[in-house]
């Protein structure tokens, strides 16, 4: 039996959901602890699930549809390891809050990142077989080279964490992890698909800009990793290299506006889809601008003393406003949804709570950083954003993918 593309990205999305649902959890276990639940193994499986059940299979469920031929999209292998990513995905979300990095959530992971491998030598083999290689072609083919190259880490941290603790090397080794899925395999795999939607779709000329900024985006991707390390007891090379990739990331600015200003221009979108393009875009820049400012060594002291602020609202920024908004435009550009008056209403209220949740975050981390306090009734703000949060995003869904009649 085939899933349909609609399935996956409905699959996806309900991912999403409980992602939502646990870091709610999370701002509740504030005020009432839940008992046997750490609040780190709660962390765990939110992150997990936003990640590899919402982000990964509604991205690769987009790099299928777009960049591969319908037989080969028809082929059992890809069914079976989506069936295989689904079971392996609720095994972590079960697994995850109940005992944290443990036996049941490490072999759930394993299967998880094996099943990977083989899901990816397969796309690679049938893509190589199409005759095109655009640039977003290229851009795909490098999210799945930063996709390997972030899984290294996967197999070192645990060997690293049981024969030398949890030190700077197994952080670290998290770290390498985390740069290369988000700024590897997410940013190369959603502009690719971005582009390629719009150069087949809509006719866009891609212009020397866009392979300016995949080129300058590739060059800066690896050294970029060393503001990930910069907490630690490093040479001060590494601020360096890392301020010098994360300059190169703000050029890259100068090429992706204009393109993204192109599309907008001379295509008919509607109103919803160019604030998304526009939110993403800021999004985006943000991330680059907050890169370069974590090459200074006063900045990054501070991330790491206000991490449940900064760096938080941080990987927020990525999570939500950059890879959850960029999957959701192309949710609805791909099965023409987001156009009745109640699942816009929904939208702009969970674009709303985001907004509030960063707002408060970051405002958080400076009035502490600055004024040595904190602000009054932050937990009860930041609460009732997270109720807005995943209230609006469970009417979003129904809109979307339930009562998905176009008016």
């Amino acid at each position: 039996m085939m899933i349909s593309f609609k399935s996956k990205l409905h699959i996806a999305f309900l991912f999403f959901l409980i992602s939502a649902f646990y870091g709610l959890l999370l701002r509740i276990n504030f005020f009432l602890p839940f008992k046997n639940i750490m609040h780190t193994w709660l962390a765990q499986g939110h992150s997990h699930v936003a990640f590899l059940g919402w982000g990964f299979l509604a991205t690769i469920t987009f790099m299928n549809h777009y960049f591969l031929d319908e037989n080969q999209q028809r082929k059992k292998v890809y069914q079976i390891l989506f069936v295989l990513f689904i079971v392996t995905i609720l095994g972590m979300f079960i697994s995850f809050p109940l005992q944290g990095y443990k036996f049941f959530s490490i072999t759930f992971l394993t299967l998880f990142g094996l099943a990977s491998y083989l899901y990816f030598y397969h796309f690679l083999k049938d893509l190589n077989q199409n005759l095109f290689n655009t640039i977003a072609v290229k851009f795909v083919k490098w999210a799945v080279y930063y996709y390997l190259i972030s899984s290294v880490a996967i197999w070192a941290i645990g060997p690293i964490a049981v024969t030398l603790g949890k030190t700077s090397l197994y952080y670290n080794g998290v770290y390498f992890y985390l740069h290369f899925l988000y700024n590897g395999f997410f940013v190369f795999a959603l502009f690719g698909i971005f582009l390629n939607y719009f150069h087949h779709n809509l006719n866009v000329d891609l212009s020397k800009k866009t392979t300016k900024f995949f080129i300058l985006t590739n060059v800066a991707c690896i050294p970029a990793y060393a503001l990930s390390v910069l907490w630690s007891d490093v040479p001060i090379l590494l601020n360096y290299i890392g301020f010098l990739a994360a300059f190169i990331q703000v050029i890259t600015l100068f090429y992706l506006i204009p393109i993204v200003l192109k599309i907008i221009s001379e295509h008919k979108l509607i109103f919803i889809q160019k604030v998304i393009i526009y939110t993403i875009t800021i999004a985006y820049s943000l991330k680059v601008f907050a890169q370069l400012s974590s090459a200074f060594p006063e900045i990054v002291q501070q991330s790491i003393a206000l991490k449940s602020y900064l760096i938080i609202g941080y990987l927020h920024l990525f999570t939500l406003l950059f890879m959850s908004l960029f999957l959701i435009l192309l949710i609805q550009m791909s099965l023409k949804l987001l156009q009745n008056f109640g699942s816009k209403l929904t939208f702009y209220i969970f674009l709303m709570s985001v907004f509030i949740t960063e707002i408060l975050l970051f405002s958080q981390g400076f009035y502490i950083w600055i004024f040595k306090e904190i602000i009054p009734n932050f937990n009860w703000y930041i609460l009732l954003a997270s109720v807005l949060l995943f209230s609006s995003l469970c009417f979003y869904y129904l809109y979307q993918f339930v009562f998905d009649r176009i008016e």
